[in-house]
């Protein structure tokens, strides 16, 4: 029998566990009587017992994670340790013991129901119900309500941070495994999404579970529950976890945090061998998967040693580093090598910037120095020649390497060497269209024209015949016609043709990146070009039966490019086809577009009449904001192409906002434009969380204030790490621009708008409170659209200043915003300012209830009515 770690008890508990390691599995019986002999050392027994399952367990345990009751000093840890040699007959082979002696005070137990700030953001996850009362009942008979006040000047909390109770918590900065992210975690934590992952060596051990639990708690026990979201993600099939938390809003340093959750997954190291961790925080489908009816097993990669394999020595070193190791998955692999793809394409980004010859760089990766080009990608000739080889781990290979070159022809850092290497990839049929996929966008960004007859081939082999057909191939086939339109050449005509007039809605997808390509290709082929009359009904049956937006759009534009270069009879017919064709579309893109088709279907002469329409409606698609990002950018990218076939119609003023567009697509397509009008505009700088803390304070506050950036938030991100009161106004102004652009009502924000405001709340927070930043909460509290004050209402400051705001979002009555200001005013109700501030919304009255459906407002003083709600 081995014991490691049985102490007495250390300072006052605030979680303690011990772990078994059986020398054969138990069942639900053996459990039980193995329970029932260490009943002495469980807090509760008994409950722990009536908490399995009445039947048999899923499957026997061969480790088990119970509570402890960790003895006091002297005779009693000898009588424990007896009691655990003891039970070496009924099994146990091993033991060990973690406890926790130190704590914060629990949030939950504050005699202070109005504790402030971080420990309100814990709450704000639960509504408290809200019922009407009578104002009288509401005043304390008392005069000293200022007295009990909880709170300083200006309502807000002026209690100290609170005390370890026993000491810090245990810390180590070394384990004996390798941990990706550290010790950059020190200066790149966020308490809003933090954990870290790891990959445990060999099978999973039945029971493993329940230590992981174990050792969630022991972590977070004693931070007195000072969170919203945590829990533990397991991938049983990987052999691999995450612990993980979020708004960990704690009053421990940086360094504290990190290197007790080091030292918690330190004692998991002494029970099951770690193999690799890394530090991350957890993603939407762990936080809310379980809400939204997620069902898939989850997948967690518990680090990439890839990343220092390559750097230390290229493709080479990958290649070997796979070949010569056992202890991951393919599937961890695959996740792997689609990380390294993304870190590489970052690097070959800033080469390209730097100047360095990218055919060295190509040189380097691809030339193994015998010239035998096949050899560097014998993996994917092997799949094809011979399937008797390791075709999953092949498979998984092929897969993420093709992302990885992908990445790199993107860059513009890829040798066209590559080509012939990958086009059997495209061979492979059925399930591997995600491959294919990515091996295709590989093809289109190198322009190889030696490509071209295997993605002919491929369209013709992948034909669409119905809907359950089209699940993944309508996305493979579109992507092979964007691939051949990009190589532009005319011996991809007869597949394009073939690809649009197939027959069923079932291929609607790809017609209009088809029309497209077919474009670009006819007008590479010599006069006279003409396309089948079957092209033209094709692309003008779905304009009139297919009620989408977008494919509307890019539908008409498509027609409009392939009729151009028609010749002259050819193009006029199809211009009166559309011109007496009808429309299933009539908003403001896709009516753009059918205007555009018609007069490039007259050649692409504009009349000073037409001019004169098609302007507005330009500058109108060029510079508005749609319901969301994602129908902004695709309503700003059909513009944008459209001011390429008629530049005479683009206002310039009209692209520059788009330069600073996060999508580099966006920005670039901008940019050609300005040029080709003769107005070319420097490059915004782009800046990232890495980039952005490479700058000193004064070039910091700078560019926050600089309108032409990409990447603003990152930059107020880091002005807020730093807490730099320098950059405190231009965080101010940058935040109020973004309110001042926000439309009305229910309308989304651009996505880099809304990041702004986000990192603009979390930098203000820091500080203190002044009346600038007041204004800025309350403006946003009283913004009708309910995204510019999201950030404010995750985790609204207690501040007796900002309860004019809070009853305008209550009145409002827009769902978990309009509980979560029922449940901040409740804590003032009653206070001077909570009464002046509820006469002026029309005396809506407050108290907590459990009747959660009542809307919270009750106008019964009409001598109030008129008052200013402002």
């Amino acid at each position: 029998m081995r014991v490691h770690g049985l102490e007495a008890r250390q300072g006052e508990t605030a979680f303690a566990f011990v772990v078994f390691r059986l020398q054969r599995a138990a069942g639900r019986s053996e459990l039980i009587d193995l329970i029932h002999h260490f009943a002495a050392i469980i807090p509760d027994a008994d409950a722990f017992i009536a908490d399995l399952p009445d039947d048999e367990l899923d499957e026997p345990m061969r480790i088990v994670g119970v509570p402890w009751v960790p003895p006091e000093p002297g005779e009693a840890v000898e009588m424990q340790r007896r009691l655990i040699e003891e039970s070496a007959s009924k099994g146990v082979e091993e033991t060990w013991f973690f406890q926790t002696g130190t704590s914060l005070p629990n949030t939950d137990e504050d005699d202070d129901e109005d504790a402030a700030g971080d420990e309100y953001a814990d709450d704000s996850m639960r509504t408290q119900p809200i019922v009407l009362a009578d104002p009288e009942d509401l005043q304390d008979d008392d005069d000293d309500d200022d007295a009990d006040s909880p709170t300083g000047p200006h309502g807000v909390i002026s209690d100290e941070p609170p005390l370890w109770s026993h000491g810090a918590p245990p810390m180590v900065s070394s384990v004996r495994f390798p941990v990706d992210g550290y010790p950059a975690i020190l200066d790149e934590l966020d308490w809003e999404d933090f954990g870290i992952a790891f990959k445990l060596a060999g099978p999973a051990v039945p029971g493993e579970g329940s230590v992981l639990f174990g050792l969630h708690a022991l972590w977070l026990a004693p931070y007195g529950g000072r969170y919203r979201n945590a829990a533990v993600t397991i991938d049983r099939t990987n052999h691999a976890a995450h612990l993980w938390v979020d708004r960990f809003a704690v009053p421990s340093s940086t360094e504290q945090q990190v290197h007790h959750l080091l030292w918690v997954l330190s004692k998991l190291d002494e029970v099951i061998p770690v193999v690799h961790a890394r530090f991350a925080g957890a993603t939407m489908t762990q936080k809310y998967g379980g809400l939204m009816g997620e069902t898939e097993e989850p997948f967690v990669l518990g680090g990439n040693p890839l990343v220092a394999v390559h750097a230390e020595g290229g493709d080479a070193a990958i290649d070997g580093w796979i070949a010569g190791q056992s202890d991951w998955s393919n599937g961890e692999v695959a996740q792997m090598l689609r990380e390294l793809a993304i870190d590489l394409v970052t690097t070959s980004e800033a080469l390209a910037a730097e100047g360095p010859d990218p055919g060295d760089v190509v040189d380097a990766t691809f030339d193994d120095g015998d010239d035998d080009d096949d050899d560097s990608f014998a993996t994917a000739d092997r799949e094809i020649d011979d399937p008797g080889t390791d075709e999953e781990c092949d498979r998984h290979i092929a897969r993420y390497a093709g992302e990885l070159l992908a990445a790199r022809a993107t860059a513009g850092v890829l040798d066209t060497r590559v080509a012939s290497i990958l086009r059997p990839l495209l061979r492979i049929q059925e399930k591997y269209a995600h491959r294919r996929c990515a091996v295709v966008d590989v093809l289109g960004a190198l322009r190889e024209r030696g490509s071209v007859a295997a993605l002919c081939r491929m369209i013709d082999d992948n034909s669409i015949k119905s809907y359950t057909e089209s699940i993944g191939r309508e996305d493979l086939l579109t992507r092979a016609a964007t691939a051949l339109g990009a190589i532009g050449d005319p011996a991809a005509i007869p597949a394009l043709t073939k690809l649009i007039t197939a027959s069923g809605d079932h291929n609607d997808e790809a017609r209009p990146a088809a029309a497209d390509a077919l474009a670009t290709c006819l007008a590479a082929a010599p006069e006279p070009r003409d396309v089948d009359d079957a092209v033209l009904t094709a692309l003008l049956s779905p304009l009139q039966r297919r009620n989408e937006g977008d494919a509307n759009s890019r539908l008409h534009f498509a027609y409009g490019r392939l009729a151009r270069v028609l010749a002259p009879a050819r193009r006029e017919v199809a211009r009166r086809r559309l011109e007496d064709s009808k429309t299933a579309r009539d908003d403001l893109t896709p009516m753009l577009a059918r205007q555009v088709a018609l007069v490039l279907a007259r050649g692409g002469e504009v009349d000073p009449a037409t001019a004169d329409a098609l302007r507005p409606l330009l500058h109108q698609t060029l510079t508005s904001l749609d319901y969301s990002h994602e129908h902004t950018l695709r309503n700003v990218h059909i513009a944008l192409r459209m001011g390429f076939e008629l530049p005479q119609l683009i206002d310039p003023a009209d692209l520059v906002w788009l330069t600073r567009f996060s999508e580099s697509e966006i920005r670039e397509q901008a940019h050609a434009l300005l040029a080709r009008l003769g107005k070319p505009l420097a490059l915004a700088p782009v800046f990232d969380r890495r980039t952005a803390k490479t700058l000193d304070a004064t070039e910091l506050v700078r560019l926050i204030n600089e309108p032409h950036v990409v990447g603003r938030a990152a930059l107020i991100a880091e002005a807020g790490r730093r807490s730099l009161p320098s950059a405190r106004g231009a965080v101010l102004q940058a935040a109020h621009d973004v309110i001042g652009n926000a439309r009305q009502g229910g309308a989304n924000l651009l996505d880099p708008e809304s990041r702004v405001l986000e990192a603009a709340v979390r930098a203000l927070r820091s500080g203190s409170l002044d009346p600038d930043v007041i204004a800025l909460f309350d403006r946003m509290l009283r913004h009708s659209n309910h995204h510019v004050k999201w950030e404010v209402m995750q985790d609204p400051p207690f501040d007796d200043r900002l309860i004019g705001g809070m009853f305008h979002v209550l009145a409002e009555q827009w769902g978990w915003q309009e509980k979560t200001a029922k449940q901040w005013l409740s804590r003032l109700q009653g206070s001077p300012a909570f009464e002046i501030e509820r006469k002026r919304a029309g005396a809506p009255h407050l108290l907590a209830s459990d009747d959660d459906d009542d809307d919270g407002l009750d106008d019964d003083d009409d001598d109030d009515d008129d008052d200013d709600v402002n």
